[in-house]
């Protein structure tokens, strides 16, 4: 029984050609593919287009075999090997003669080299699922080969804790090494002898008769054979100033054992000689710096009842600071300072001139003008008196 569909251009197959085994289908095909693939071919339709047209019409011939085996009654024939071997050689053919085609005809679109459907059915069978898992596993490929990398959970553990280990001691040896270079450093500077002061490494400057250099040791020995850096300067100037002589201290280290103590003495400006006849050699602060018993040359006299209670009398801090005005060329010719009142200072000098300061206004004028009166003999003559209490115009008897 035959019967022919036709569909468009396509042509119409047999029942006789389904039957028999042959695949019309796949020669059509093949057909249609030396058509495309030679040169000259009359077809207009654009790449897409013909793309479409055979997809349609290889689903209609399907569909079309697929009615025909149906109102024929026939059986779906099951599929031997020898029938795929045969599908095979025809898929085989069809790509040998598309290779064959000129290499003019093979230039088409992306769309028309796109276009090829391919029936499940017609393709070879392959090995059974078992098989292909056997094969893996005798070759030691696919899912059951074994990597060499992959460890063991126990020895990948090992390796963990070796590594914990290990990074433990390495911060331990560190930190122990920073404490012992800390340790050092610290019996260095505090404890050894290289930074040890000793009495050979203190040195004293400034001193003069009113402060000795062996008294300010004296007082500095409680520092010896300490660190440099445990003395303390601050408790060192605090027990050198308290002596009376001492006006003002300074203390340098030098490392790593040297310590510097540089002394200001106090100068002397004045001896008061109070009732008792009780010499004390004064500053221009009027701080005692020692006692003497007799005067000392180039330090004027002045003559007061009660030492304490005149030096804290205007009249007497006037007078003193007169004096520590004075050039130390004129002070050096004075003898004698009085003073009733704190403007009424008045001195006297070794060749018997009498000198009226009044007050310690005006000391650096009044000094100029004593020292010119006193070199010009012309001038002063026979005079003894000097008054400059008004130095711009000084007075003369």
């Amino acid at each position: 029984m035959a019967r022919s569909v036709s569909s468009g251009p396509r042509k119409a197959t047999s029942a006789k050609d389904s039957s028999s085994g042959k695949k019309p289908r796949e020669k059509t095909s093949a057909k249609k593919e030396s058509a495309k693939k030679t040169p000259g071919s009359p077809a207009k339709k654009t790449a897409s287009s013909k793309a479409v047209a055979a997809s349609s019409g290889k689903r209609a011939s399907a569909g079309r075999k697929f009615k025909l085996h149906k109102s024929a009654g026939q059986k779906a024939l099951p599929r031997t090997a020898a029938s795929r071997s045969a599908r095979t050689t025809a898929a085989s053919r069809a790509a040998a003669a598309r290779a064959a085609a000129p290499a003019s005809a093979g230039h088409k679109t992306s769309s028309e080299r796109a276009v090829t459907f391919v029936d499940p059915r017609d393709l070879a069978a392959s090995g059974s699922v078992q098989e292909s898992l056997a094969h893996e596993e005798r070759t030691g490929t696919g899912v059951f080969a074994e990597d060499s990398k992959v460890l063991d959970v126990q020895d990948r553990l090992a390796e963990k804790a070796h590594a914990n280990r290990s990074r433990l001691m390495r911060k331990v040896m560190a930190a122990v090494g920073i404490i012992a270079a800390v340790v050092v450093v610290v019996w260095i500077l505090f404890f050894s002898p290289l930074c040890r002061v000793n009495a050979k490494n203190v040195t004293v400057t400034g001193t003069n008769q009113w402060v000795s250099e062996q008294k300010v040791k004296d007082l500095a020995s409680y520092q010896i054979n300490k660190s440099l850096l445990l003395v303390s300067s601050g408790d060192l100037t605090t027990s050198i100033s308290q002596l009376p002589g001492v006006s003002d201290v300074s203390i340098s280290k030098s490392f790593p054992n040297s310590l510097t103590i540089q002394v200001t003495p106090r100068v002397p400006k004045a001896i008061v000689k109070d009732k008792s006849s009780t010499m004390s050699v004064v500053d221009k602060d009027g701080v005692v710096i020692a006692t003497v018993k007799k005067q000392l040359s180039g330090v004027p006299l002045i003559q007061v009842d009660d030492t304490d209670k005149e030096l804290a009398t205007r009249a007497v801090k006037q007078a003193l600071s007169v004096l520590a005005s004075v050039p130390t060329s004129l002070l050096s010719e004075l003898t004698q300072v009085t003073a009733m009142t704190q403007d009424s200072v008045t001195t006297q000098t070794k060749d018997g001139h009498t000198i009226i300061w009044g007050n310690a206004s005006q000391m650096k004028l009044k000094a100029v003008v004593v020292e010119d009166l006193l070199s010009n003999k012309k001038v002063l003559g026979s005079k003894k008196s000097i008054d400059v209490s008004a130095p711009k115009r000084p007075i003369l008897k």
